[in-house]
Parts: C-alpha cells; sequence; structure tokens
C-alpha cells in the first residue's frame, strides 16, 4: 500500500467579517444569487474561452466553487459544513486580460467576501493502491493486473 499527500481541508464560515486582502484581483462586477427551480447547471467564460469577460455557472453548489477557485478535486476538500446544497447561479465579468490565475483569485475573493469562506490547507497521508502491469505481461486484453 503507498500514502500520497494531497488533502486540502476547508471551512466556510457564514459568519463574521470575511478577511482577504485588498490587493487580490476582484471581478468587475459579480451576482450571486440562489439557483431558481428552471437554472441550468453548467459553466461558461472567462479566461480562454471566446467569452473572456464574462462568467457564468449555474447551479453551482460552494463545493463546485471552491474546486474551481482551488484547482482541486472535490475529494480534496473536507468541510464541517454541507457544501453540495444549495445551489446558486453566478455571473461576474472580469477584465479582458485576465489570466486564469487571476480568475482563480478573484473567484477566492469573492468566496471570501460573499461567504465568508476561511481556507485552511494541511496535507495528510491517506492509504492508495497503485495497479501494475503483472510480471508476464502483454496485450491489455487478458492482462494480469496487480495491486501493489
Amino acid at each position: 500500500m503507498r500514502s500520497w499527500k494531497f488533502v486540502v481541508l476547508m471551512t466556510v464560515a457564514l459568519s463574521g467579517s470575511p478577511s482577504f486582502s485588498q490587493s487580490t484581483p476582484t471581478f468587475d462586477a459579480a451576482s450571486v444569487r440562489l439557483s431558481a427551480a428552471d437554472s441550468v447547471r453548467g459553466s461558461d467564460g472567462g479566461p480562454g474561452f471566446a467569452n473572456s469577460t464574462r462568467y457564468k455557472f449555474g447551479r453551482a453548489s460552494l463545493l463546485d466553487l471552491i474546486v474551481t477557485a482551488y484547482y482541486l478535486k472535490s475529494f480534496q476538500v473536507s468541510s464541517r459544513t454541507a457544501l453540495d446544497q444549495p445551489a446558486f447561479d453566478v455571473v461576474a465579468s472580469l477584465r479582458a486580460n485576465a489570466t486564469k490565475e487571476d480568475f482563480r483569485l478573484m473567484l477566492q475573493n469573492l468566496l471570501a467576501e460573499r461567504f465568508g469562506l476561511k481556507v485552511h490547507i494541511e496535507s495528510r497521508d491517506f492509504p492508495a493502491y497503485e495497479m501494475v502491469l503483472g510480471k508476464n505481461g502483454g496485450s491489455f486484453a487478458g492482462t494480469t493486473w496487480f495491486a501493489s
């Protein structure tokens, strides 16, 4: 068995004053609203897209926004608060020359400002299995795999 270090722990504090740096890039304007019943799930726009000055994410959970803002996988986020409900519609405008890193910082700032998100990053060891090809491996079909 092998151990990997990759965990990020995050907590959401929905009360109190948020703390964020004023030097952190911010969206020119942003709207965060509870999703309506007819909202369509999905994101569009931002750096790297045809519409690079407008970002939209429909029916986004806090987990979706955190994963996007911190470039994580959902299993890397842990919280005492449920992050999958409710859903929000986010619409934000940003400058045309914003980079993907600028965008992530803007989204991190939005989460801190609007939701009071406080982040604690920590590494932990977790057991993991690695699939390896058996000694007499050949073509993929009929190959024997062993967990090491």
